[in-house]
């Protein structure tokens, strides 16, 4: 360009030569006059030509990003130039084909919004009012005009905008939700740290719920763990709060499982009672009622959720122990009157409605359990003559009405309960010289106790059921001003361990406690008063 420009400079009028002779300066000067003349118009047009192709483009071939998008946060414009080129990267002042913007890379699956197709002006189409709602990091634009080289712009970030609302992003399922504190756009913002609180939005059946229902939120996302509804249900949203921001309801969801539901209530209320199943019916037998001990017998039937009476138990009593071999219902000691230690046992067969007395038990007592493994029934504990607290384990075969004597317990003790996992009875709870949360194990092949991981809340007066392998410790007392307890917390023996389960709607102590088809029914039992509840936990 500067030698151009030098050329450009040099067309002017050549310089007059010296003088000679007049006649032969004349010849000379027109002949000079006359070569220089044709020499700087030969210059002169070599000269435009120059100049003009230092400022006149060639013909446009591409398309190239003049001004690259900017990174913004969602919903804002973004402002890109596109220039139309020849070959060299000079623009094309004259050039008017549209030009079309379009997203070329998209990692957040957005769309692009605004006026995409623009008409170059001097070359240049200049796009504004372009926008992208999804954040994401990687954009990029990609512009066309037929039949030019498209070009691509640089990557670029699309942030969320400011927050404004909450949204479930991990509807509830298993005790865990998850809430996003989103922008108007449903962007995650991550940035943001509120407290968010949950509760029960639908409420079918009137359910608690329980658990950590008030979390920070990390990376933008609330994330709950450990929340619970007591009753079973179908129907139950959540909603999810915070201060400032746009709230948010979950999708419906049903509870069923660690959840309880209220059933029909035993006809006869009653504490300290015993219950057994047979064929997939429960059997209240005996008990204490406010007035004396008790023989009734009521059957439920959880398929119909109704209650019938039975023949009574030839010995009313109450503080005995119940269980079913093959059928048939083995009520076993108890107490008669107050404090008055029975070796009755009497068993009552369904199939007939009727009741036959067998072989006596050994040692008299009440406040005892009985668990079946094999097809015997094992007596353990209690209390018996002089208000003794026994260890003393028994084992009634029906096949031959006889009574054998075992390894003791080695806690001794009354009210507790008993459940059975693969041929090993546990004995859980109750009391001695104090309430007890002591867990021991009876081997029948082995004739032998080894002791367990205690039970977390030491309590007498529970009831035990087994569902799937797993023993479920329900109710009872704690001793001291505090009220029946409903905690329920299940024991695993493959691993002998102990977690917490969904409480139970009516604190109850002294309660009966058994299984049909997976649910755990607990009936009966004391809240202030002698009770007829009925509750079934799903586990």
């Amino acid at each position: 360009m500067k030698g151009t420009s030098a050329l450009c400079r040099s067309r002017r009028t050549p310089r007059t030569p010296p003088a000679r002779s007049r006649a032969g300066r004349g010849r000379c000067l027109t002949a000079l006059i006359g070569s220089r003349a044709a020499i700087a118009a030969l210059l002169a047009g070599a000269a435009t030509v120059a100049c003009r192709g230092s400022t006149e483009p060639g013909a446009a071939t591409k398309l190239s990003f003049t001004v690259q998008p900017s990174s913004a946060t969602a919903g804002a414009g973004i402002a890109p130039a596109v220039a139309i080129q020849d070959a060299a990267g000079n623009t094309v002042a004259g050039a008017t084909g549209a030009v079309t913007v379009a997203l070329g890379a998209n990692p957040g699956g957005a769309a692009l919004s605004g006026a995409t197709t623009v008409n170059p002006v001097n070359g240049v189409a200049s796009f504004s009012g372009l926008s992208i709602t999804k954040a994401a990091s990687g954009y990029t634009l990609v512009a066309s005009s037929i039949p030019l080289t498209s070009a691509t712009s640089a990557a670029f970030t699309i942030n969320p905008a400011a927050a404004t609302k909450l949204a479930f992003t991990g509807q509830p399922s298993n005790g865990t939700a998850g809430v996003a504190i989103q922008d108007t756009y449903g962007n995650v913002v991550l940035s943001a740290t509120n407290a968010v609180t949950v509760a029960l939005g639908a409420n079918p059946v009137s359910g608690t719920l329980s658990g950590t229902t008030s979390v920070g939120a990390i990376n933008g996302v609330a994330t709950f763990s450990n929340l619970s509804v007591d009753k079973c249900g179908a129907g139950y949203t959540l909603t999810a709060m915070t201060s400032g921001l746009a709230g948010a309801t979950s999708t419906a969801f049903n509870v069923t499982s660690n959840c309880w539901s209220t059933k029909a209530s035993m006809p006869t209320a009653r504490e300290v009672l015993g219950v057994g199943v047979v064929n997939t019916v429960l059997y209240a037998v005996g008990g204490l009622t406010d007035a004396a001990t008790s023989g009734t017998v009521e059957a439920y039937d959880p398929s119909t959720n109704s209650w019938t009476t039975k023949a009574s138990l030839p010995t009313p009593r109450a503080n005995l122990a119940v269980g079913a071999v093959n059928g048939v219902l083995y009520a076993v000691g108890g107490q008669s009157g107050f404090a008055i230690p029975l070796v009755t046992v009497e068993a009552y067969d369904p199939s007939t409605n009727t009741w036959t007395t067998k072989a006596s038990m050994p040692t008299p007592r009440y406040g005892l359990a009985a668990g079946v493994v094999n097809g015997v029934v094992y007596a353990v504990g209690g209390i018996g003559g002089g208000n003794t607290l026994l260890g003393t384990v028994e084992a009634y075969d029906p096949s031959t009405n006889t009574w054998t004597t075992k390894a003791s317990m080695p806690t001794a003790r009354t009210n507790f309960a008993v459940g059975v996992v693969n041929g090993v009875l546990y004995v859980v709870g109750g009391n001695s010289s104090a309430f007890l949360g002591t867990v021991e194990a009876y081997d029948a092949v082995t004739n032998s106790w080894t002791t367990k991981m205690s039970m977390p809340t030491a309590r007498n007066s529970l009831g035990v059921g087994v569902v799937n392998g797993v023993l479920y410790a329900v109710g009872g007392y704690a001793g001291g001003n505090t009220a029946p307890l409903k905690t329920v917390e299940a024991y695993d023996p493959s691993t002998n361990t102990w977690t917490t389960r969904e409480l139970m709607l009516a604190g109850r102590t002294s309660l009966g406690v058994d299984v049909v088809n997976g649910v755990l029914y607990a009936v009966g039992g004391y809240a202030g008063g002698v009770s007829g509840t009925v509750e079934a936990y799903q586990p």
